[in-house]
């Protein structure tokens, strides 16, 4: 074994884990048995084979792991176009505020001045935004209530690429103002590092920063904030968006 392990290391390309694996092995040992069998008489010569095979066998295993690596990484590359694929069918049966967000996100993907870090967040949001859109089921009852009130507000959504609240929250407000038939004219979502400072668009209220994500304010048509909710709704999205925009209309009037 110790033979085994120093081969390892002079080429410097296997992974032992690999190599001693359970299958791996059955063949070696196969070999072993044949190779004390043609050098029974001979020990020297027989020292010399192992060593040989040993060496030949660790070149092979590296090799398949080699390809079976570069075959995974692939296989992950032709995932990530299928999904882009279904991803965009899946848009056109969506509503337009939803489409709106995934442009905004793909945008930020792709958008090459972001560092290494950026991206990577705005594809972990990219994987999981239509899954939680489809996954939250808002109260039919309440979203009708809300297509109901047709005072023209305005909605900013502040959310971090990082987060993981904003990941599971904003898809599900989105699928209720989908619902509710919401002008995706009149919402905007607007990206916050993680020092919690606007980056995109920075409204002078919010210079000194948003603390936690996702932050939704709701604006009447003046501009004026009637309410907002802070990370994580107290009763559910629609809920607490029909209150916000019930005592915003009593406020009006």
């Amino acid at each position: 074994m110790l033979e085994l392990i120093g081969v390892a290391k002079v080429i410097n390309l296997c992974d032992l884990q690999y190599i001693l694996s359970e299958d791996y092995l059955c063949f070696m040992l196969l070999d072993f048995k044949k190779m004390n069998r043609t050098y029974k008489t001979n020990k020297i010569a027989g020292n010399l084979a192992a060593k040989f095979m040993v060496f030949s066998w660790m070149l092979w295993g590296c090799s398949s792991l080699s390809s079976t690596k570069s075959a995974g990484i692939q296989k992950a590359e032709l995932t990530s176009q299928e999904k882009l694929k279904v991803r965009s069918v899946k848009l056109n049966t969506m509503g337009t505020c939803i489409n709106k967000l995934h442009s905004q996100i793909e945008n930020h993907w792709k958008m090459s001045s972001f560092s290494e870090e950026e991206t990577r967040y705005a594809g972990e949001f990219l994987d999981v935004i239509l899954v939680n859109y489809e996954n939250y089921h808002p109260d039919s009852l309440v979203v009708n209530r809300l297509k109901g009130l047709q005072q023209p507000y305005m909605i900013r959504v502040f959310g971090g690429n990082w987060c993981s609240d904003t990941h599971a929250g904003v898809p599900a407000l989105y699928k209720v103002l989908d619902q509710m038939g919401f002008n995706a004219n009149r919402i905007e979502y607007t990206r916050v590092g993680k020092n919690k400072i606007p980056v995109d668009l920075r409204p002078a209220t919010l210079d000194e920063g948003v603390g936690p994500v996702p932050l939704v304010i709701v604006m009447n048509n003046q501009g004026k904030e009637v309410g907002r909710i802070v990370e994580t709704p107290r009763k559910s999205w629609e809920k607490d968006l029909l209150e916000i925009i019930e005592l915003g209309g009593k406020a009006k009037e």
